[in-house]
């Protein structure tokens, strides 16, 4: 009876350990085709906006009158999903940069073309906040 049992304990353990190995690797093939931000990719034609999230301005940013530029470097992948964002250059105000974040995430692109196949690349664009008499929303340029 206790060679039974640890006979099933260690087939189980086994079959565990071979399922999270195999899912690892699943993960690893999934990003192997994703350059680092660092990297240059060449394109043919690059990727193009085809929906914009418009950034919420935070409350708090409106009542104490803070403005700024984020700059957002955000990585499209071979579908045109934002896969991964950051900001590259902070206003100074964490509250409009984690706006300027959050709507990144929600942009969607056509993706860019290398050899008439969709590759994955990293774009880079700036979202301004400005607060005056006709706006009080920010804008992505």
């Amino acid at each position: 009876m206790r060679y039974l049992f640890k006979s099933l304990f260690f087939t189980f353990a086994l079959v565990i350990t071979i399922i999270l190995l195999s899912e690892r690797g699943v993960a690893q093939d999934a990003n192997k085709d994703l350059p680092d931000e660092k990297e240059f990719i060449a394109v043919e034609i690059l990727p193009e906006m085809i929906y914009e999230e418009t950034p919420l301005y935070p409350e708090i940013a409106k009542e104490k009158k803070l403005e700024g530029t984020v700059y957002i470097k955000a990585l499209i992948d071979k579908s045109g999903t934002v896969i991964d964002a950051k900001v590259l250059k902070t206003c100074g105000t964490e509250l409009l940069d984690k706006a300027a974040l959050a709507a990144a995430h929600k942009c969607k692109y056509k993706p860019a073309v290398q050899k008439g196949k969709p590759v994955a690349t990293w774009v880079t664009y700036k979202v301004e906040f400005k607060l005056d008499k006709d706006q009080e929303k920010p804008e992505k340029q």
